[in-house]
């Protein structure tokens, strides 16, 4: 009894592993650092290199620039739509004459 108990125990745990690894790569697990294991791949996430645009303007959103324009009209217009449709983002508005950014409101 006690070995067909042990025999359970040790395929559940290697269930639980494989199902671990599976969701891991499917992207659907997060393990904390505590928590990793070597059979989960692990990844390194690279930083995208956007740089400021010299001229005319840009959208800024959640701190990375999306889109560039060359008048200020047509910045604003898209920002605010943008801000309209998606209130949840922050969206800001860069000058590159000035070298300043200001943020979008909702009104």
């Amino acid at each position: 009894m006690i070995v067909a108990v042990d025999v359970f125990r040790d395929r559940l745990q290697k269930l639980r592993k494989i199902r671990a690894a599976m969701l891991a790569r499917a992207g659907r697990l997060n393990l904390s650092s505590n928590e990793s294991a070597s059979f989960v791949r692990k990844t390194v996430m690279v930083k995208l290199n956007r740089n400021l645009p010299t001229s005319g303007h840009a959208i800024i959103i959640d701190g990375v620039v999306k889109t560039e324009f060359a008048t200020r009209d047509g910045v604003e217009v898209g920002a605010w739509d943008l801000k309209r449709r998606f209130p949840m983002l922050e969206v800001r508005i860069y000058d590159a004459a000035a070298r300043a950014d200001q943020k979008v409101s909702a009104s």
